[in-house]
């Protein structure tokens, strides 16, 4: 076959949908992660859940020294958090734990199944399921691939590089989510729900340069908003601040796949202090992105400090909330739910 008749896959994207699900050889962290919100029987819930593996002989060895006491000869950790949310009641119950990697902690190698003394996820590109089990809280749903749903590549490729590490990282952000959520031992049936799956791991880079992002030393917001016009489209939304610099952009993906980079306005509002850290959080945040047209307002649906997580190192405490979501995406009004990941002292003075 002529070389001109090949079939063109356009442009190369720094991942591999289906492939990167398996752990990746020499990533210094490699994470799965899954987030939904929704209604059951008259409340606002939602959940997070994350897992994945650290390499102590990454950059980050002092950091996982400090909050684990592990050696490092024990060559890979297994780092996960679970929040399950009820805004409703105002209950926040956030879970976490890092340990060495065990035949009861892990991940395989030969197809995707990220498994915990909680429980685990398995599936592949078109169908996942996520069972966990921590004391009285538990989720049991799977996940079905939207085909119509662009995938969310980080970046427009995939890849951004931050500082010294190549962050890489992709997302089914507008997953068909069927099960069942169970809160303080009562079952909540979820159907016609939707979940958003990320999929990131970061590689060393040779460039000697300081990290953009680098956990338990920058502060960060992160939000992710599916069905964002008529029902499709996705913003991955980063604030991040690093000593002396601030880094707030959001990549946007439109209906036809279409990914674009912008910078962001934000404004945060009713501003409170946490009384075990002294982090400071908003109540209200502010989203002005006029190259696309986007204006949304966020409120925080807990009116107390129940959602604030206090970690062994204090650089990675911090708040995931559900945020009722209200405004407008290029003239076209906008209402959702959304979990809101804020770590460090968001709104602290430099």
């Amino acid at each position: 076959m002529q070389k001109n008749l090949m079939k063109n896959n356009g442009f190369p994207m720094a991942i591999d949908v289906e492939g990167d699900l398996l752990p990746v050889t020499g990533a210094n962290i490699d994470s799965w992660y899954v987030k939904a919100e929704f209604e059951s029987n008259g409340k606002q819930l939602g959940f997070t859940w994350h897992q994945g593996t650290i390499a102590l002989s990454s950059m980050l060895p002092k950091v996982v020294g400090k909050i684990t006491n592990i050696l490092p000869h024990s060559g890979k950790l297994i780092s996960a958090e679970c929040v399950f949310m009820n805004a409703t009641d105002d209950l926040w119950y956030n879970y976490d734990f890092t340990v060495p990697c065990t035949k009861n902690n892990g991940v395989d190698h030969d197809k995707m199944r990220v498994y915990s003394k909680w429980g685990e996820l398995s599936g592949n590109q078109n169908k996942m399921n996520l069972d966990l089990v921590i004391g009285n809280n538990e989720i049991h749903v799977t996940l079905t691939a939207n085909k119509n749903e662009p995938v969310l590549y980080n970046g427009g490729t995939g890849c951004i590089e931050l500082g010294s590490s190549l962050s890489y990282e992709y997302a089914f952000t507008n997953m068909h989510m069927e099960g069942t959520f169970i809160f303080n031992g009562e079952k909540y049936p979820i159907t016609g729900g939707h979940a958003w799956f990320d999929r990131q791991y970061g590689m060393k880079n040779q460039k000697n340069k300081v990290a953009k992002l680098m956990p338990g030393k920058s502060v960060w917001m992160w939000i992710g908003i599916p069905r964002l016009k008529n029902g499709v489209g996705t913003i991955s939304l980063w604030d991040i601040y690093n000593k002396g610099e601030k880094y707030a952009y959001l990549t946007v993906v439109h209906e036809d796949g279409l990914h674009v980079n912008v910078d962001c306005d934000i404004t945060y509002d009713e501003i409170w202090i946490s009384e075990k850290t002294g982090f400071s959080y908003p109540r209200v945040i502010r989203l002005n992105v006029p190259k696309e047209e986007i204006k949304l307002e966020l409120v925080c649906l807990s009116s107390g400090t129940g959602q604030e997580f206090v970690r062994d190192m204090k650089g990675l405490s911090g708040c995931q909330c559900l945020y009722r979501v209200t405004g407008t995406v290029q003239g076209v009004p906008h209402t959702s739910v959304v979990d809101i990941e804020m770590i460090g002292d968001l709104c602290g003075v430099e």
